[in-house]
């Protein structure tokens, strides 16, 4: 885990590579979409997970966390795991005290992780084929929204393009702080 330390304005987060946080949730339900592509590139097979806290009178808290699959098919298959509203409540969480963080990724949250993913995929150019399962998340009963869900998404998935695997904590750091000013 890479504590996030450089983002200011009392924004928090947590990314995790490749080892993601302890936690599991019951599936009720896949999301699933299909973009096919042109792109020759590749990347590592990868784990990756953000937790952000990005205070706005309330907190605004999510977690999200994905698989990638390298695939050669020219197609990026797209699922998203959809909890109950209510899951096993987490204590280990960057949220508001005055929050409580419920682990999966109820389905209106599911939805705007879906149409992001989607949506950022096609704006890049060159995003390399494969699988990518939203299998992780959290989200505050009080303290979550459709645009965190949002946001954190689109970073994960610009992130993925630059193999995070490979990269130093501190350019990982630096990425989210670029990409988390880009998403105002």
């Amino acid at each position: 885990m890479i504590i996030l330390d450089n983002l200011d304005k009392y924004r928090r987060g947590r990314v995790w590579i490749d080892e993601l946080p302890n936690m599991s949730y019951d599936v009720i339900q896949q999301l699933h979409s299909f973009i096919e592509i042109k792109s020759n590139s590749e990347i590592q097979a990868a784990n990756l997970a953000l937790e952000l806290s990005l205070p706005r009178g309330a907190s605004n808290y999510a977690l999200v966390g994905l698989r990638y699959t390298p695939t050669k098919n020219k197609v990026v298959e797209i699922k998203v795991n959809v909890s109950r509203n209510t899951g096993e409540i987490i204590n280990d969480n960057i949220a508001s005290q005055i929050d409580q963080v419920h682990v999966g990724i109820p389905l209106e949250y599911a939805n705007v992780v879906l149409n992001t993913a989607r949506s950022v995929i096609q704006e890049i150019n060159d995003y390399p084929s494969g699988i990518i399962e939203f299998n992780l998340g959290a989200h505050g009963l009080i303290g979550s929204s459709q645009v965190i869900f949002s946001k954190i998404t689109s970073i994960i998935i610009k992130l993925l393009c630059k193999n995070p695997s490979i990269m130093s904590s501190e350019a990982i750091k630096n990425e989210i702080f670029e990409l988390l000013n880009q998403e105002k």
